[in-house]
């Protein structure tokens, strides 16, 4: 194996990071500023700190004597290559983790995970974008036969679109006008309602949004015109434990125990032939 050498700088920088870190970790937190030396003295949110890495740490142990130590064929078929059957685009937010929620395997879920869920239209610019990258992969190389969105309760990204982003922000604000047009639809319809609502309408009007920018790629509308590919949207309310599902049929999100698992993304298809009028009605009504 050939040696990788680094820039004298570049190894001077990285050496005092993992100096201070070092530091850290041993319970110690460290303070400067531009007119005092540097000084360290010791700090219970480090000791905090500490105490989270520990549990992560042991986390993975217990992960690796499941699915290693005890001989788990899963990984030995998963070594060379993954065969997910389901995208999801999730929300970042600590409390919604997809593969918790559904409690699934390691494999059975390729996961994008970006602030409020979303999905921009279909844009090609030459830019670099991750979501759109991901979409790409999964649909075409990995040949996944599901698309979900899902979308959550008490959503920070959309209660900022919906009060308004703060102007220092440098990157909220362009990432979330891409549910502009759901803050729109909703405060068409709940603008009388309390605020609280008008978010929860928003979060719904969102999860649709993205929908409908998802037909706008190529290949996913192809694969949804020949019934290689369904899209739908959930949402999950982790107040109540609750997990909805948009109906198309309905215009409105159900609860995924008091309806069939098979309508939901069948009917998504239909979103093609009335997209608009869909979103439009179904931001009406908030469970």
């Amino acid at each position: 194996m050939k040696a990788l050498y680094l820039p004298s700088n570049l190894l001077q920088t990285l050496n005092h990071s993992l100096d201070r870190q070092k530091r850290l970790l041993e319970g110690f937190s460290i303070h400067s500023s531009p007119t005092s030396p540097i000084r360290m003295e010791r700090s219970s949110s480090e000791q905090t700190r500490r105490i989270y890495l520990d549990k992560f740490l042991a986390g993975y142990k217990r992960f690796r004597t499941n699915y290693f130590a005890d001989k788990n064929p899963l990984y030995h078929t998963l070594r060379d290559k993954q065969t997910p059957s389901t995208i999801i685009i999730g929300c970042c937010d600590s409390r919604v983790d997809p593969a918790i929620i559904t409690d699934c395997e390691p494999g059975d879920l390729f996961i994008v995970r970006n602030v409020a869920n979303l999905v921009a239209p279909f844009h090609p610019d030459g830019r670099p974008q991750g979501v759109s990258t991901a979409l790409e992969y999964a649909v075409t190389v990995l040949n996944v036969e599901n698309i979900i969105v899902l979308g959550h309760s008490s959503c920070g990204g959309i209660r900022a679109l919906m009060e308004g982003v703060p102007p220092k922000s440098q990157f909220l604000g362009p990432w979330m006008a891409i549910a502009q047009t759901a803050k729109e639809r909703t405060e068409r319809h709940f603008g009388h309602r309390p605020f609280d609502e008008q978010c929860r309408a928003c979060e719904y009007a969102s999860i649709l949004n993205s929908l409908e920018n998802l037909i706008s790629y190529p290949w996913i509308k192809e694969r949804l015109m020949d019934g290689t590919l369904t899209i739908t949207g959930w949402y999950f309310d982790f107040q109540s434990g609750h997990l909805l599902r948009y109906n198309p049929d309905a215009y409105k999100f159900e609860d995924v125990n008091l309806s069939h698992p098979d309508d939901h993304p069948r009917a998504a298809i239909e979103i093609l032939g009335s997209s608009a009028q869909q979103l439009e009605q179904s931001t009406t009504e908030v469970p």
